[in-house]
Parts: C-alpha cells; sequence; structure tokens
C-alpha cells in the first residue's frame, strides 16, 4: 500500500496522545486515573515499563497541557524518532477516553491462529512497514473508523499518516510471516541511519520484505543474523548482490548452517567491492 501523508497540523491541535513512561513520571501528574492511562497491564509484566500510556489532553488542565506540548516540542529533530511520543491523533466524535484506550490495549494482543502475540501497532517503525506491506493490520480492532489519521516523528520529522477510509485486512498466515521480520527490517533501517546513507523509508520497507522473503523460501535461511546481513547487503550494494555466484553459493552453503552465510559475506563483498 502507498503511504499518503498530509500536512501536519500543530501537534496542539491533537486530543490524544500515546507516550512513554518515561515523559509520564517527568511529567509527575497527579492524575486521578481519567486523563493518564497505562495500555501495560500486570499480565506484561515485567516488561510493562515498555509499554506507552494514553493522554487524553482535553482531561489535563491548561499548564498540564502546556508541559506536555513542551516537551514533546523540545525533542530535538534530526533523530530517527522520537523517546517519548509514539503517535498524536483525534477522532471524530467525542468518544470517551475509557474506550479509545480499551481498543488500543486490545490490540495489543493480536490473535494468530491458536496463539497470541503481542503487537507493537503504537510505534511508528512498526506502523510504517505494516502500512506497506500491505495494510495496517486489522486497523478497525485498533483505532475507531473515525480516526482518520495519526501522526508520528520518524526520520527526524513530524508527519501526519492517512488512514484509508476503506481497511482491508492481513490474512493471518501472512501477518504470521511478516511480524518476525518487522523486527529484522527495523534493525536494517537504524544501521543505515546510524551510517547516514540516505534512503526513503516506505520504498526500503517494501524491497526488504521481498528480499527476505525470497531468501527465506529460496534458500531456507531462518537466523536471523543472516537474514539481517543480506537484507544489509541488499540495500547497500543493489539487486545485483544477489545476482553475483559467489554470494549465491554462500546462501545456499548457508541452507545447512546456521550464521554461515552472516559470518563470511564481509569477505565476499571486500573482493566484489575492494575500495569500500
Amino acid at each position: 500500500m502507498t503511504i499518503i501523508y498530509l500536512p501536519t497540523d500543530h501537534l496542539v491541535n491533537h486530543r490524544f496522545a500515546l507516550v512513554s513512561q518515561d515523559l509520564i513520571e517527568a511529567l509527575a501528574f497527579k492524575n486521578d486515573g481519567v486523563a493518564i492511562l497505562p495500555l501495560g497491564i500486570n499480565q506484561l509484566a515485567p516488561q510493562m515499563h515498555l509499554y506507552p500510556y494514553l493522554i487524553d489532553t482535553h482531561q489535563l488542565s491548561y499548564q498540564e497541557n502546556e508541559r506536555v506540548w513542551q516537551m514533546l516540542r523540545s525533542y530535538p529533530l534530526g533523530k530517527e524518532i522520537h523517546p517519548e511520543c509514539y503517535f498524536l491523533f483525534d477522532v471524530q466524535k467525542h468518544y470517551p477516553v475509557k474506550l479509545i484506550h480499551d481498543r488500543l490495549h486490545r490490540s495489543l494482543f493480536y490473535p494468530v491462529v491458536r496463539t497470541e502475540m503481542i503487537l507493537r501497532f503504537y510505534d511508528p517503525r512498526v506502523i510504517v512497514p505494516f502500512s506497506v506491506i500491505a495494510d495496517l493490520p486489522h486497523p478497525a480492532r485498533i483505532f475507531c473508523e473515525e480516526v482518520a489519521s495519526i501522526t508520528y516523528y520518524l526520520d527526524g520529522i513530524w508527519k501526519t499518516q492517512a488512514l484509508p477510509k476503506m481497511r482491508t485486512t492481513m490474512l493471518d498466515s501472512a501477518l504470521r510471516q511478516a511480524l518476525p521480520l518487522i523486527g529484522i527490517i527495523n534493525l536494517v533501517l537504524g544501521k543505515l541511519y546510524r551510517e547516514g546513507i540516505a534512503f526513503t523509508r516506505e520504498e526500503v520497507c517494501l524491497t526488504l520484505f521481498q528480499t527476505l522473503v525470497f531468501v527465506m523460501s529460496r534458500y531456507d535461511l531462518t537466523h536471523p543474523e543472516d537474514l539481517q546481513a543480506i537484507a544489509y547487503y541488499r540495500i547497500r550494494y543493489g539487486e545485483s548482490i544477489l545476482q553475483h555466484q559467489m554470494v549465491l553459493n554462500l546462501l545456499s552453503h548457508g541452507r545447512n548452517e546456521p550464521r554461515y552465510f552472516s559470518q563470511h559475506i564481509r569477505r565476499i563483498i571486500k573482493t566484489l567491492h575492494p575500495n569500500q
């Protein structure tokens, strides 16, 4: 799916914010249990601190609102992600914050066949790959239909992503295949970002996903280090890297020896690109 970005409105014009526990602790509000609600619950322990909090800014005082937006705006531009804010959004009708919270919380537990996985749908680095690969996974389960867009900080700027009115769903089998690959894709994207290599996230996400699916099906490559290595070098050196016989031999050998590819690919790259 092609992501449609809209002009980003002033941050203060958003009603709801999904933020980190660190931000909540820094704000130190005297919360009465209405304006600020955690998405994590005891059953997610000991990782509850990793899950976000939902803030209904309409329930905050003027002074509290000022502090929230000041802290969000003060983060310097140019980083890959905002460490304290996941995304902002509005609803086109008046929904109680508890209803919004319950929907977001339930969406953490995504059923796949007979088991459930934790779906960190709130992380922009998850939102973008899923949007590109197919569509937001069952977005009706995550966002009310009245949510027309979400605003998040990614690749150094604030972006507003439109949510399609007609929202398709991924098959469970496709989602089960895609979800583990999102982590590998993000490791590669993070490495490219730190190395200062320019890329378009949406295009690279699709290329990486297609590359990973290809090597997994053709060469039975399964070890995360091997998958991350071939994905990284596919972006660094283009599609031709998958056509070179030495690389193909490595992939074939790696079929029966996990981590063989990742341990030897650097030597092949130095042979193919001696000046890099």
